[in-house]
């Protein structure tokens, strides 16, 4: 018999917002649609664990920008340094998931304090995956900061760094 892969059910829901953000209304229909990840399951039957039981840690936002992007930059460009506190905790668990508040880009994002439109160093694809993360939800309101370039450059840096991305349609 074959063995059923699992798949992650994802809820979200915050009062007075959507719980699925569309793109804005001027957006190009071809690029939101390339901004779409390509299906992967989050277990694979060769990394469930033998008793049948996944362990699961979920983690609300992950800001990796504005004053933490302050502090790494500070310490070196240590982008593992927000997670090292919790990264043993994370590595352990068979899925680990997050909400990433904000788009990662490689292009006009400006270490600030300040504004209130988020962006992520692509660099710190790596230390989320060092941190133990499988999947992170990029369905919330910063999604669209860096508008469809920026949509489609998170789920490309996450998909190419071996993290799944959870899409607004896969909700």
């Amino acid at each position: 018999p074959q063995t059923p892969t699992p798949y992650l059910i994802y809820v979200t829901a915050t009062p007075g917002q959507a719980a699925t953000p569309e793109p804005p209304a001027n957006s190009d229909p071809a690029i939101v649609q390339a901004a779409a990840p390509t299906p992967v399951p989050i277990l694979s039957p060769a990394t469930q664990p033998a008793s049948g039981q996944v362990e699961l840690v979920a983690v609300g936002d992950i800001m990796l920008g504005r004053k933490v992007n302050l502090r790494i930059l500070e310490l070196g460009g240590d982008f593992t340094w927000p997670f090292q506190p919790t990264a043993d905790v994370i590595r352990a668990a068979d899925l680990a998931f997050g909400n990433l508040e904000g788009p990662i880009v490689d292009k006009g994002c400006e270490p600030t304090s300040g504004r209130m439109v988020f962006c992520f160093d692509p660099r710190s694809v790596e230390a989320l995956n060092w941190a133990g993360f499988d999947a992170l939800s990029v369905a919330n309101n910063h999604r669209w900061d860096y508008a469809n370039a920026g949509a489609k450059s998170t789920m490309d840096f996450l998909e190419s760094g071996g993290i799944a991305p959870l899409h607004p349609k896969e909700l």
